[in-house]
């Protein structure tokens, strides 16, 4: 894809445009969400809407600095330049991507895994094990930054969400045992 004198990789605007849409409708819902709060009484220190509004905003900035820095980035090509069939009609190939692809692909199946763990062992359990592997897909390999982001990072969630906004959390079967 050719934006002015740059050419730009298709797959990666698709992939901004669709961090933009999907944090545009996020964003849209968290604000209703606020404007309209469930029937139900929550004990929390700020209305529903309010966090899915912030992710939505952090999610529409990455989006939209993943596209700016896209196109400011992008290898500029001169217009009249041809390619090896000399039509100079097609996209110059993208450079190739070492493993991506091989880690987006185990990161989803990370986050499902949580999805799972987080109604069996609840979110205080779950949360440093999608930690933990989310780090190791990552590339992070030595063990004191491991343990260290790991275990500061689901320390700094419990904290904030448990106990600061005061958000009850999945106990997963714990709480049938009423541990």
């Amino acid at each position: 894809m050719r934006i002015g004198s740059r050419t730009i990789d298709g797959k990666d605007v698709t992939t901004a445009l669709i961090f933009i849409v999907v944090s545009v409708i996020s964003l849209f819902e968290g604000i209703r969400l606020s404007l309209n709060p469930p029937a139900f009484r929550m004990n929390q220190v700020l209305k529903p809407g309010w966090y899915l509004i912030l992710i939505a905003v952090l999610l529409l900035a990455s989006g939209v600095g993943y596209l700016v820095t896209l196109i400011v980035k992008a290898p500029k090509t001169a217009p009249d330049a041809v390619d090896d069939a000399g039509t100079g009609d097609e996209d110059v190939a993208p450079p190739v991507r070492n493993g991506l692809m091989s880690r987006l692909l185990w990161l989803i199946a990370a986050l499902v895994g949580y999805g799972v763990l987080i109604a069996v062992l609840g979110y205080v359990l779950a949360t440093p094990i999608f930690f933990l592997s989310a780090s190791i897909i990552f590339g992070v390999r030595k063990i004191l930054p491991l343990v260290i982001m790991t275990v500061g990072l689901s320390a700094v969630l419990v904290f904030v969400f448990i106990y600061l906004l005061r958000v009850r959390m999945p106990t997963g079967l714990f709480d049938l045992f009423n541990i």
